[in-house]
């Protein structure tokens, strides 16, 4: 059985759209990022379908703010990152299957019944309702299923759709995910899913990127076949600066897995964004601590790439203007690029790719 997983920017059937909600990643019960998730959903469903999946105790609330045309499907899960919980949809012998990985909260660590909890203790339920999921996306969907034994994350890899995959060595290789693989199994295994037959391994991603271990979707993403995005700074008293170089490096002088020598778009990273005192002291909860002046992983690379379109975040910068265009230069006319506010999404460690998920048309 032959397995392809389309490129983001091929025909897709669905855009899912996590719903947050949780009081101790975003201040105020998730009431602002919400607001930004219903424009992420309102600018897509003007080129797509969109679905958003939901806590049941949050549906009536995602119903309320979002516009009609955009479909609230009930799914309980812990994380509103479903990038991360989704299964991955490619194409086996020309039929879309969803693949459903193993998910061990980010890295954290198994108890003895069995169950996973989070690096950070138990700010999971300890039934680990994200496990499940990617089977509720895909029975919704009626595509078949198929499960690998590997932990992975949907953030922590961006496909060309002609073999090549693009991840970090940070979180990948990681022995807080899959300790008993080599870098060859973890290959071997993405190849038999995902028809990947080349990787490219970049050292680190964004810097401060703790909660994932440095997911290269904040970091650098393919914009077509032979062409990738890549977050920068021109800064080398940054602690980024370094990563950028190591990154740059590596792209400019691997080949893709068919020969192409990389084209790399730069698009310059946003100042060094911070926690504030308000916003740190609307979140609620000890299990996931955060402090005011903490750096956040802010990136205009963490974007949704769908029908004619991508959808970028902004964060009330200067830069933020800039970046669009310069994601627009590299796209051309055929897509149209829209920025919409997510520092809200921001705060909870992640941002707009993070929340979505695609769904090809096969």
């Amino acid at each position: 059985m032959t397995s392809r997983w389309p490129a983001e920017w091929e025909p897709q059937q669905m855009a899912f759209l996590g719903w947050p909600s949780r009081g101790d990643w975003y201040r105020h019960g998730g009431k602002h990022a919400q607001q930004e998730i219903a424009k992420v959903a309102e600018v897509l469903s003007d080129h797509q379908p969109v679905t958003v999946c939901a806590n049941p105790d949050q549906v009536a609330r995602a119903r309320e703010i979002l516009p009609s045309k955009v479909h609230v499907l009930e799914v309980p899960y812990e994380t509103p990152y479903i990038r991360d919980t989704s299964p991955l949809f490619v194409v086996k012998d020309g039929k879309v299957t969803a693949v459903d990985w193993a998910f061990n909260v980010y890295g954290g660590t198994q108890k003895e019944d069995g169950t996973w909890v989070s690096k950070w203790g138990s700010l999971y339920a300890t039934d680990l309702k994200d496990a499940r999921v990617a089977q509720a996306i895909a029975e919704h969907m009626n595509v078949p299923v198929v499960k690998s034994e590997m932990i992975l994350e949907g953030g922590s890899v961006h496909s060309d759709g002609e073999g090549t995959l693009v991840t970090t060595a940070e979180c990948l290789l990681n022995k807080n995910r899959n300790p008993h693989m080599t870098r060859e199994e973890i290959e071997a295994e993405l190849d038999r899913q995902l028809g990947i037959k080349k990787v490219l391994w970049l050292p680190r991603g964004v810097y401060q990127d703790w909660a994932t271990n440095g997911h290269v979707d904040n970091f650098c993403c393919f914009v077509r076949p032979g062409a990738v995005l890549l977050a920068w700074t021109d800064d080398q008293s940054d602690p980024q600066y370094e990563a950028c170089q190591e990154a740059l490096q590596l792209l400019e002088s691997t080949p893709d897995a068919q020969g192409r020598k990389l084209q790399v778009y730069k698009v310059q990273l946003p100042p060094n964004l911070f926690l504030s005192q308000e916003e740190a002291s609307a979140l609620v909860g000890e299990k996931l601590k955060r402090n005011a002046g903490d750096r956040l992983p802010a990136s205009y690379i963490n974007f949704y790439r769908g029908n004619g379109c991508a959808v970028i975040p902004a964060f009330r910068e200067a830069t933020d203007e800039p970046a669009r265009e310069a994601i627009q230069a590299a796209y051309g006319d055929s897509v149209k690029v829209y920025s919409v506010p997510a520092r809200e999404i921001l705060c909870g460690g992640g941002n707009i790719h993070c929340m979505s998920m695609q769904m090809a048309q096969g």
